[in-house]
């Protein structure tokens, strides 16, 4: 009642009423909770066990009310003691649940967020095979994908939490890549609520990525409030008439997939003329999350898997993967069986009905089309791959002016190693000098070759530039402070100012074009629709094919690409037992000791050969700091790595060879 409160106990009772606390403590105390306005509770003090006291009083303390201690311990002898000097900062370092206020509620969604504007929406998660390692379960052509279901999945819930439950279109995009190392971040955002629904759309990007990196769009569609009825159900099982079919080559001889326990939910099916019927059960290790999910995605997608049963599809060469869904009606939540049944909806489409044990209906779609994926475009989706771009650099904080020394510098003719050699003794040059200690050295170049824009005028002088920023980009690392690179594209504009304030703001590396400041920043790369030469198809050469990296890429050649017949270059006979691996890989292996930066001994070993690519893998490793670095030094690394890449370069740059270098 709203006047009293009891708690109860093993041999204990507390009683609030009003505003008096009675609490009774004892072997012997009555379980029958005392009701005001009839006997008065005693509080016995004789001889209590100790653990009921504690237990009692804490109980007391936890419902908010507190003891009056004073008048409890009176002439007892009791006494009050000092706490330590120490003081409790009450800061705790265990894990605590990140689910924040408006939670979703859903294993792939931590908060869903009504947005001011409107009747819009937006639910947000994180996902990561550390925290969700059943997704990695779920591999084509060796990369994790998230599957299709879950973005059917995320639609439902999203509508279900706007009270648009029904999916009536989702077609998807990009497959969403999870990597080991890297977590996910997801929006699923629901726009204003029109009069067709409201559209919904997911959206992806690296947990990592930088404030200013785009979302990357998996899905887009139509959620509405319209409640279809059931059309059918499945109660007459097994279906009459139909065939059994084994059910076993179905995760053993998928082309380019791989299942793991968590999508292996295919038990039974049948076939009656050209409809498929099956039973799927989620994994057991998923029943805990089964009913936070309205449909399981990995018990959805081993509904699919039923599909590969029967002639459904044109092409079978490559796995076939949802692209678009139409009417999806949902009946039901939380299932962890489903009947299935899968009747042709046109070329490489199919309907669906899924039904509970009793033959009821969970789910309906009445058309699902499919599409390959080939291997070609999974190695599309690696996020691993990074690149520099040139971006527009952001409004300089005011800051004070350092003194900053501008060395405009040209490069003799052609030669890089000639300017990497007058740019070291610069370098070297300034830091005796007195100067340093104070300012700061900027080397200006111009006639670079670094924005995308960049259109070289002068290839030759462009190469030594960019020989002389990969020097001070070294030197900047061992010296911080000291050193800074501008390039610009007029030397006699106005430039000197805005370099100034960007170097005072921090950047170390600037170029200017038009009047308008460039930084350099590391960006996600998405390689293009070329996806490289085809490695099977005729000679590839491998320079430095002795060293670590040659011997690792003929290896990767052959056993990843199919490559089969090498033609293989370094200055020392090629060890045996590379070669006899990659023969044992089914390669052709021909090798040739060469100097490579002989330009006559790599013309006689090039003659006559019709190479189809070139990986330039040479190279000499000889380092030193800065102040110890000579010529000496840099000619023994410039002369394998970057003149030998100029001489196979003019050997095959009238021929279709594809040259591949490595950095140095």
């Amino acid at each position: 009642h709203h006047a009293r409160h009891t708690v109860r106990f093993a041999d204990a009772i507390t009683t609030t009423h009003n505003s008096s606390t009675y609490l009774e403590i004892g072997p012997n105390a009555s379980l029958t909770p005392h009701i005001p306005g009839t006997t008065t509770p005693s509080l016995h003090r004789d001889k209590p066990e100790p653990e009921t006291l504690t237990t009692a009083l804490a109980t007391l303390i936890a419902n908010g009310i507190k003891p009056n201690w004073h008048t409890y311990f009176a002439e007892t002898g009791a006494h009050t003691t000092e706490l330590p000097t120490h003081a409790f900062q009450r800061t705790r370092y265990w894990l605590e649940s990140a689910e924040a206020t408006g939670g979703s509620g859903h294993p792939l969604l931590n908060t869903a967020i009504g947005l001011a504007d409107g009747g819009r929406m937006l639910l947000t998660g994180t996902l990561a095979l550390s925290s969700h390692p059943w997704l990695a379960e779920h591999t084509v052509h060796g990369t994790v994908l998230l599957p299709g279901t879950a973005f059917v999945e995320l639609a439902l819930h999203a509508g279900q939490q706007a009270g648009h439950p029904h999916l009536a279109e989702l077609t998807l995009g990009e497959p969403l890549v999870l990597t080991g190392d890297t977590a996910v971040e997801l929006q699923v955002l629901l726009d204003e609520p029109g009069a067709d629904g409201q559209a919904v759309a997911v959206f992806s990007r690296a947990a990592d990525a930088a404030p200013g990196e785009p979302w990357t769009k998996h899905a887009d569609g139509l959620l509405t409030a319209v409640d279809p009825a059931p059309t059918e159900e499945l109660t007459t099982w097994p279906p009459a008439d139909a065939t059994p079919v084994d059910t076993d080559a179905v995760y053993t001889d998928l082309p380019g997939l791989n299942y793991g326990p968590a999508f292996q939910g295919l038990r039974r099916a049948w076939v009656r003329d050209d409809v498929v019927f099956a039973e799927v059960d989620l994994d057991e290790a998923q029943h805990a999350d089964a009913d936070r999910f309205t449909v399981h995605p990995a018990l959805l997608d081993s509904a699919l898997h039923p599909i590969g049963l029967g002639e459904f599809l044109d092409d079978t060469s490559a796995p076939s993967v949802p692209f678009s869904w139409s009417g999806v009606a949902l009946h039901a939540v939380n299932p962890r069986f489903l009947r299935v049944r899968i009747r042709p909806a046109g070329q490489d489409a199919v309907s669906l009905l899924l039904a509970d044990p009793s033959g009821h209906p969970v789910l309906e779609v009445s058309r699902l089309a499919l599409r390959p994926l080939p291997q070609s475009r999974t190695s599309q989706l690696d996020r691993s791959l990074f690149r520099t771009a040139w971006v527009p650099a952001p409004p300089a904080e005011s800051a004070a002016e350092p003194d900053v020394v501008f060395l405009p510098f040209r490069p003799d003719g052609d030669d890089a190693e000639r300017a990497a050699v007058r740019a070291l003794e610069v370098l070297q040059g300034w830091l005796t000098d007195e100067r340093s200690a104070t300012a700061r050295l900027a080397l200006v170049t111009t006639g670079s070759y670094l924005l995308d824009g960049d259109a070289p005028t002068d290839v030759p002088a462009a190469l030594a530039n960019a020989a002389v920023w990969g020097l001070v980009g070294s030197a900047q690392s061992e010296h911080p402070d000291q050193f800074a690179l501008v390039d610009v594209d007029d030397l006699d504009s106005s430039w000197r100012t805005r370099a100034t304030a960007a170097i005072a703001a921090g950047e170390t590396q600037i170029a200017i074009r038009q009047g308008e400041l460039h930084v350099p920043r590391l960006v996600h790369e998405k390689p293009g629709a070329n996806s490289g030469p085809d490695w099977s198809a005729g000679t590839v050469l491998i320079t430095g094919a002795t060293g670590a990296l040659g011997g690792l890429v003929a290896r990767h050649l052959v056993r990843t690409h199919g490559a089969r017949d090498l033609l293989l270059l370094a200055r020392r006979p090629v060890p045996a037992e590379l070669r006899d691996d990659l023969a044992a890989a089914g390669a052709r292996v021909r090798s040739v000791v060469c100097d490579i930066t002989d330009r006559e001994q790599l013309a006689a070993a090039l003659d006559g050969q019709e190479l189809s690519a070139i990986v330039h893998c040479a190279g000499v490793v000889d380092d030193a700091v800065l102040t110890n670095q000579t010529p000496e030094h840099l000619h023994r690394t410039f002369a394998p790595k970057a003149t030998a890449a100029w001489h196979l370069h003019q050997h095959t740059q009238h021929h279709p060879t594809t040259l591949i270098l490595f950095s140095s």
